[in-house]
């Protein structure tokens, strides 16, 4: 543990316990401490775990809380040591920094503590109103590290919500942070000029997802220029024509682990570009929809068992991973049954399906295992949504062979609404 670390426990226990307590802390501890700590100077672990158990005896307060509290104490010594590095600029916040903050603590021990390793602290920012932290090391010090953030955010009037779910203190082999503005607007914000200037600079794939018809879409599509209130791709004409149809589009990027949301506005097909505006954060967003979800051009009669009982009912839309039902209002279906096991009987309305060398024709029966997610119950229609549990070849080879049919199937209605009249 640094020397200095150990200087800055001195002044805390002093303006945080009580003048003259740390050194009744060091007689507490037990430690042959020196008369001067030397804030370049590497001292033992057991310093340190030891000076804050005589600190917490002393205080009556448990380490965790002392820790936190420590943390908090040195946030604004740390930011200012950092500012007048020249490592962090004046005009950074608490996310900046944190979203820095492996490359920031690498200069800072090169700097000072050469061939020293910095802790182990890594960072992703999720959006702009998300912060991803991860920390590996033996010394369990989290609870500082929550009070370097949470002093951080004081020194810059920000006010954070920060959720540990998983804790070496628990058991895990490491910490790791989910850090949040407590501002539910600023938490679907999203920085037009800085995430898509990141994304021209990386040349990231763009890909952008719509609907025709019931039929999901997705075309890769360049950021031709952006400002803080628009953004300006090209794509291809026939998922133009979609977008524009359909008037918003949702967008995954490579460096955002969230998918977006976007309005449509101007659309110029001979330039083959459209305009993006009022982009956010996507409600449920794509990354949590594994495979695209297809609507048949009128619901699918299917039969619904649940144990010995069997429900009539219609497939709305359906996809490698389940399928979502409406059934008649008064099925004995209730929020008890979630998660219960089931099976979905049903027809697919393929005109041909090819497996090797056979080629099969006409609808085909299908027949798949799951459980229920959930259950609306409405005046009219009861809603439900079947999560297959697994789905065999065969099965897959049909869904794959659906949607395909679908995409044909609409691909020249969407044409005719691009060819001139």
């Amino acid at each position: 543990m640094r020397g200095l670390l150990l200087l800055a426990m001195e002044d805390f226990c002093d303006s945080h316990i009580g003048a003259g307590s740390w050194t009744q802390v060091v007689e507490l501890s037990g430690l042959p401490m020196v008369d001067e700590l030397v804030p370049e100077q590497d001292y033992p672990d057991s310093h340190w775990q030891a000076l804050f158990d005589a600190a917490s005896q002393l205080a009556q307060q448990p380490v965790t809380v002392l820790q936190q509290a420590f943390g908090h104490h040195i946030s604004t010594g740390l930011l200012e040591m950092a500012i007048n590095m020249r490592v962090v600029p004046e005009e950074w916040t608490t996310f900046d920094i944190l979203e820095h903050l492996e490359s920031i603590l690498v200069t800072v021990f090169q700097w000072n503590w050469p061939g020293a390793a910095p802790p182990d602290l890594r960072t992703l920012r999720i959006s702009h109103g998300e912060m991803a932290l991860v920390y590996l090391s033996t010394r369990r010090l989290c609870h500082m590290i929550r009070g370097i953030i949470t002093g951080l955010s004081q020194y810059f009037g920000e006010s954070f919500e920060i959720h540990e779910p998983v804790c070496q203190f628990q058991g895990a082999p490491l910490c790791r942070f989910a850090i949040l503005l407590d501002d539910p607007e600023l938490r679907r914000y999203i920085d037009l000029q800085r995430e898509f200037d990141i994304i021209r600079q990386r040349k990231d794939p763009l890909t952008l997802f719509n609907q025709f018809k019931g039929v999901p879409m997705a075309a890769s599509a360049t950021v031709v220029g952006c400002n803080k209130d628009q953004v300006m791709v090209k794509v291809a004409p026939d998922h133009l024509m979609a977008m524009k149809l359909e008037g918003c589009t949702f967008i995954s990027v490579l460096h955002l682990p969230v998918g977006l949301y976007a309005e449509v506005g101007k659309v110029d097909m001979q330039k083959g570009v459209a305009l993006l505006r009022k982009v956010r954060l996507a409600d449920g967003y794509l990354g949590r929809r594994r495979s695209p979800r297809v609507a048949p051009p009128k619901p699918l009669a299917a039969r619904l068992e649940i144990e010995d009982r069997s429900f009539s009912a219609r497939i709305t839309n359906i996809s490698m991973g389940g399928a979502s039902l409406i059934l008649p209002p008064d099925s004995a279906i209730d929020h008890h049954l979630l998660f219960h096991p089931v099976a979905l009987v049903f027809s697919l309305p393929l005109q041909w399906l090819e497996i090797g060398d056979t080629l099969e024709l006409g609808p085909q029966d299908t027949h798949l295992a799951g459980n229920l997610l959930y259950v609306d119950v409405q005046q009219k229609f009861l809603k439900t949504r079947v999560i297959f549990a697994s789905v065999a070849e065969y099965e897959q080879t049909l869904l794959q062979h659906y949607l395909q049919e679908r995409y044909q199937e609409v691909l020249p209605e969407l044409q005719r609404f691009m060819t001139p009249t």
